[in-house]
């Protein structure tokens, strides 16, 4: 199924800028969202809208990241 409700860009996210801010590949990203690789590659091309649950959960993740900044392990 392919949703066009919401995409990265009007949800205000940027995908590739959130995981690297959390030290993740995109396989990593993925896993943690329960999608395939190619769901999320897809998600950061912008080629595919994002299911309004995950888009809530990307913007949580976002505001955390915002809040506490990136984790200690990143750049090692």
């Amino acid at each position: 199924m392919t949703y066009t409700a919401v995409s990265a860009q009007s949800a205000a996210l940027d995908l590739a800028e959130l995981r690297r801010s959390l030290c993740l590949t995109q396989r990593e990203a993925a896993l943690l969202l329960a999608v395939a690789l190619t769901t999320w590659a897809r998600w950061e091309r912008g080629e595919l809208g994002v299911h309004p649950e995950r888009a809530r959960q990307l913007r949580r993740l976002g505001r955390l990241v915002a809040q506490y900044g990136e984790p200690a392990m990143c750049g090692l």
